[in-house]
């Protein structure tokens, strides 16, 4: 096995060492970010969302600049919740879900 075969198995059997099943979500235990997005060093200081790598690890290169979720948990990584899209595919999906908000709606108490 090649240098990148052995860092695509290893960075799956990481992945898989931070899931815990909820549901039908693989939610990730690792650290995460401010808006609840699972991350993963890379090296180098780098760090990626979890749910990006995990869509490049199971399903391969991303074509459209977004991975989106289709169960809207942000921490889930199953490769069967994500879809590669674009920022209006999300946004036409969050609407479709009632999720969008309108950026000058009115917040009532």
């Amino acid at each position: 096995m090649g240098k990148r075969g052995r860092q695509a198995k290893d960075l799956k059997e990481r992945l898989l060492s931070k899931r815990i099943i909820v549901g039908t979500c693989w939610m990730w235990s690792g650290q995460k970010n401010n808006m609840g997005y699972g991350v993963i060093g890379l090296g180098h200081d780098k760090m990626s969302k979890v749910h990006r790598v995990a869509y490049e690890v199971f399903k391969g290169s991303l074509v459209k600049p977004l991975v989106c979720h289709s169960c809207d948990h942000p921490a889930c990584f199953n490769p069967d919740h994500l879809w590669n899209g674009t920022q209006k595919d999300n946004l036409q999906d969050m609407t479709r879900k009632g999720r969008r908000r309108n950026q000058f709606s009115v917040r009532r108490s």
